[in-house]
């Protein structure tokens, strides 16, 4: 049980500033440019940063990864993805360009 409170409380970053109501329209933004052909990436990267803690915490919680990435489209782009890996992986610098980088000189 100590090892889940640890968990809780260190891996997972408290949510501050945002309810159900403000992710919800951070998410409406979200879906509305993932459906443009070419989306604003400076809105959809604010809105992924804003939702970033809350999203932690539902995977936290017990959301699948189904429901995740229906419910946040850009995590299916390599660059949402790679974005969201660099964000909890700070050290993972341009991890985007190295594995573009690794598929073209392979």
């Amino acid at each position: 049980m100590a090892a889940k409170y640890f968990f809780s409380i260190f891996q997972v970053p408290k949510v501050l500033c945002e309810d159900p109501f403000s992710i919800e329209a951070h998410v409406k933004v979200l879906h509305s440019q993932y459906q443009k052909l070419q989306p604003d990436t400076k809105i959809v990267k604010d809105r992924m940063q804003q939702t970033f803690s809350w999203r932690r915490k539902e995977i936290a919680d017990g959301m699948t990864l189904a429901e995740t990435l229906e419910k946040y489209h850009f995590l299916r782009t390599s660059k949402g993805l790679c974005d969201e890996v660099q964000q909890i992986h700070p050290a993972m610098e341009n991890m985007q360009q190295r594995f573009s980088e690794g598929l073209y000189y392979a």
